[in-house]
């Protein structure tokens, strides 16, 4: 679930997210089950978990995923395959968020972690 709460999957909503763990928790969904692209269907307890935004959820953090997997799959060289990855780090406007993070920690007076998120991004070539 990490890739939720990251800030890079594009669910900002803590709530929507804590009640989308707890269906992950209580369905302990399979590799295959993360791996199928349809909607989920199984709901353990229709009180707790509206279905339809467990859904909604799942699409929205594992739609550029998916995307990125079918751009890579085959036969591809290296330079089809960096272009995907770097396609997929702009629909998840990972540069953008990066940048936010560094300026949240910088005025926040956490100057060491803003200049290291910082040097990572320059290493990358992602620039601050």
């Amino acid at each position: 679930m990490e890739i939720g709460r990251s800030g890079f999957a594009g669910v900002s909503n803590e709530e929507e997210l804590d009640v989308f763990e707890n269906y992950l928790l209580s369905v302990n969904p399979s590799h295959a089950m993360w791996n199928d692209e349809n909607e989920w269907t199984y709901n353990p307890d229709k009180r707790a978990y509206d279905i339809d935004s467990i859904n909604r959820i799942k699409s929205v953090i594992l739609a550029p995923i998916f995307e990125l997997k079918h751009s890579i799959r085959g036969r591809k060289k290296a330079s089809e395959i960096t272009e995907a990855v770097f396609k997929y780090m702009e629909r998840c406007r990972h540069q953008e968020i990066m940048r936010d993070i560094c300026k949240d920690y910088s005025d926040k007076g956490m100057i060491y972690l803003a200049e290291e998120y910082r040097a990572h991004m320059e290493q990358r070539g992602v620039g601050a």
